[in-house]
């Protein structure tokens, strides 16, 4: 991976544009996937105390289905267990698995499971989702089973039945999802240290956010006893904002007082840009520091100041797909 270093002479806008004459997002046809996936899973119990688990699985998009099995005693020692059993889905389904005690190769037997599979009503989600230029539309709809004549045999154990111990579904998906050329992702976070105020004992402050628009701030007031915290969003107007917040305990929740915090965000130097190449992969990384100058009063009398690091980091990666 190479890696060219910039100090200060891409800037967030300049950014902004070394990513959008990436390649147009035309790229194929969008791509469709359309697959039906069963599941079942049970556990039981024997007469004798063990407890049973049973799980299988269908894909209509892969045609493959299969179903695994483990037996355990009140201890949760397995003492028989087996995978790559067979699942047959439908208005009766069936799996059949061969049986194997631990340490040993040779099978002792098949545990089989049948029931009758009755399908619920239909719940269907809407699907619109982003994962940077890529956006996935859709559905996914599921179906729940109810199980009844159920039926468990195990090699040298008798299984109690209980249709309740058994629960399963049908998902259908129905999907759409573009496929531009490249794949082009941005984030944004903003964020500081964790910081100490002077003029006030034991107060802590904390900003967080996906840019310095809205940071999102915590304080914490914690005298190891009964420790309290006020917390929200401040409100900016370019670089400077106020946070009114309850000032409450912890434990509690009870309010104890009122708190204002007023930030002033100060630049503390240039951006720095990292640009690194992964084959044809791009990805850059631009950091901007900021000084977040903090005051903070209480209703219950108290104040404290801090000058605490922060910084916001924008991050874009522009991943060629063919």
């Amino acid at each position: 991976m190479g890696t060219v270093r910039l100090l200060g002479a891409v800037t967030g806008a300049a950014l902004t544009l070394l990513l959008t004459v990436a390649p147009p997002a035309t790229g194929r046809p969008p791509t469709r996937v359309v697959n039906t996936v069963d599941e079942l899973s049970c556990a039981f119990a024997t007469t004798t105390g063990e407890g049973l688990f049973i799980q299988a699985g269908a894909g209509s998009a892969s045609g493959e289905s299969g179903s695994g099995f483990f037996l355990e005693d009140a201890d949760g020692v397995v003492v028989l267990a087996g995978e790559g059993g067979t699942a047959r889905f439908g208005p009766e389904f069936t799996a059949e698995i061969e049986a194997v005690r631990p340490g040993e190769e040779q099978p002792v037997g098949t545990v089989t499971l049948t029931a009758r599979l009755t399908a619920g009503t239909p719940v269907v989600e809407q699907v619109d989702e982003r994962d940077g230029n890529i956006r996935t539309t859709g559905t996914v709809t599921t179906t729940e089973y109810a199980f009844s004549d159920v039926a468990v045999d195990v090699p040298g154990y008798e299984v109690v039945v209980d249709e309740l111990s058994c629960d399963g579904s049908r998902i259908d998906f129905d999907l759409l999802s573009t496929n531009p050329s490249a794949h082009v992702v941005r984030s944004r976070d903003f964020g500081s240290d964790i910081c100490t105020f002077a003029g006030t004992a034991d107060t802590q402050v904390r900003l967080s956010g996906e840019d310095r628009s809205a940071p999102y701030a915590e304080v914490v007031v914690d005298d190891g006893v009964n420790p309290l915290k006020a917390q929200g969003e401040i409100g900016m107007r370019g670089l400077q904002g106020t946070l009114v917040a309850p000032l409450t305990e912890i434990f509690t929740g009870e309010t104890v007082a009122t708190l204002t915090l007023r930030l002033r965000l100060v630049p503390a130097g240039p951006p720095t840009t990292t640009v690194e190449r992964d084959g044809r992969a791009l990805f850059t990384r631009t950091e901007t520091p900021y000084l977040a100058e903090l005051s903070l009063t209480t209703t219950d009398g108290r104040r404290g100041e801090v000058s605490c690091p922060a910084s916001e980091v924008l991050e874009g990666s522009i991943t060629p797909r063919r």
